[in-house]
């Protein structure tokens, strides 16, 4: 992906471009196949992060958050997708059906970069941030932080 929004779709073992997406009028900040290879994500500065199908290349769902992405990362064993966004917040979201399932805030500016790790139970995150500060978040799938419950940082 680059600035134009267009990400294009190659088989590396033949050199040839099999397909693109078109992300939108931004630019492309991240791309990620989903651990099992049925979803692509694509993060963007338009604010929206969108979820396609590597079969048919059609978009499935668009997340929207209320500022630009930054970064994305896959649960993985499960259709979990998280990321992070200029707003200092990560989300976590279920993309069979495009819920937002958790929602958390900690850092006090733009989000740079995430990685996840998981235990068995739970979903560790760890982010960076312009605040210059790195958090690790706990996400537990049996009790999300639910986007009602979050508390701006002070």
């Amino acid at each position: 992906g680059d600035e134009s929004g267009i990400i294009k779709i190659m088989r590396c073992d033949q050199g040839k471009i099999v397909g693109q997406l078109d992300a939108g009028e931004n630019s492309v900040e991240k791309v990620e196949f989903s651990y099992d290879d049925q979803y692509i994500a694509v993060a963007s500065l338009t604010g929206t992060a969108t979820i396609w199908s590597p079969n048919d290349l059609k978009m499935r769902h668009a997340l929207p958050h209320p500022g630009g992405l930054t970064s994305l990362a896959w649960h993985p064993k499960k259709p979990f997708l998280v990321t992070a966004c200029v707003d200092g917040a990560v989300r976590v979201w279920d993309v069979r059906n495009g819920a937002l399932i958790s929602e958390m805030y900690g850092h006090h500016n733009v989000i740079t970069d995430l990685d996840v790790y998981f235990d068995g139970k739970i979903l560790l995150i760890v982010t960076s941030s312009e605040d210059h500060t790195v958090r690790l978040w706990a996400f537990d799938e049996e009790n999300p932080i639910k986007p009602e419950q979050h508390q701006e940082p002070e």
